[in-house]
């Protein structure tokens, strides 16, 4: 095998790819802005007119409601859990970072967390 051929047909299909990346992107953009427009202008018809769902010969259109929740002061939100018994609106997951942390100064993982890695090539163009 010739590593030099091989990693100059890496870096063209790279190239070619981002490119395709590119030009898709950018229709997508155009597309989706479209698209965007076309849903606010149903959705302001809909709540206008106090529609929660329309059947047209193509589809069906309805008005759904997505939320979201953060945290804005860490401290009071655990404070609240604590008090409340509210452990329920905590997830079950881990920090990465912390972890390779303690995995870093101790050598050893924290009991009852797994661990994988992947490697793999990257190529930075000279």
């Amino acid at each position: 095998m010739d590593i030099e051929i091989k990693t100059q047909e890496l870096l063209k299909l790279r190239t070619a790819k981002a490119e395709i990346a590119r030009i898709a992107k950018e229709n997508t953009a155009k597309i989706q802005s479209a698209m965007d427009t076309i849903s606010e202008d149903i959705k302001e018809y809909l709540q206008q007119n106090k529609i929660q769902s329309i059947k047209t010969k193509d589809a069906t259109l309805y008005i759904s409601t997505t939320h979201s929740v953060g945290v804005e002061d860490w401290s009071k939100v655990l404070g609240f859990i604590k008090e409340n018994d509210r452990y329920d609106m905590l997830e079950k997951r881990i920090s990465k970072t912390a972890v390779m942390e303690y995995v870093e100064e101790k050598g050893v993982l924290p009991k009852g967390v797994k661990y994988s890695a992947i490697q793999s090539l990257n190529v930075r163009k000279s």
